[in-house]
């Protein structure tokens, strides 16, 4: 039972990937604009080269954030989300209480065949929870089996009055 991929999942290789991708390109911005202020304010070229100080900081997040971005479902209970790379975050989503589910896929997702799985739930606090980088058949694998647990929850409710 424990080999099932939709019980558990993490971490997540593409995530990573993503989050890599992600932060270059936020380097890369960062270092043009620095090197267009550079030369716009006449100043030493050494000056630009502090652009490229936070390149290490910004790999390494992404590496422990996608080291502690986790998902483990619990058949007829719910799901548990780990995430967070400096402050840790374990969010429990009973079955109960979830509303719906979509699979999302932006255009970094679509490129590194990724998707991500949105759980709607009832209530104003964390109302919807993510799980990031999965597997686009993982995701869709996924919803429909929380799906089905949601539809079996509500014919087992019965009306209280």
């Amino acid at each position: 039972m424990m080999d099932d991929p939709l019980l558990s999942g993490g971490p997540l290789p593409g995530l990573r990937k993503a989050w890599d991708i992600i932060g270059l390109s936020a380097m890369t911005l960062t270092a043009a604009a620095v090197a267009l202020v550079t030369f716009a304010l006449d100043l030493s070229p050494a000056w630009g080269l502090l652009a490229f100080l936070p390149a290490p900081l910004l790999f390494r997040h992404s590496r422990l954030a996608s080291a502690h971005h986790r998902w483990q479902r619990h058949p007829g209970r719910g799901v548990v989300v780990t995430r967070g790379a400096w402050w840790r975050r374990e969010v429990w989503v009973p079955i109960t209480r979830l509303q719906h589910l979509d699979v999302e896929r932006g255009p970094i997702d679509r490129q590194l065949d990724l998707a991500k799985l949105l759980l709607h739930t009832a209530g104003s606090h964390e109302f919807r929870i993510s799980i990031k980088g999965l597997s686009p058949e993982t995701a869709v694998a996924l919803r429909d089996s929380l799906l089905e647990e949601v539809l079996a929850q509500a014919g087992n409710r019965t009306p209280q009055g």
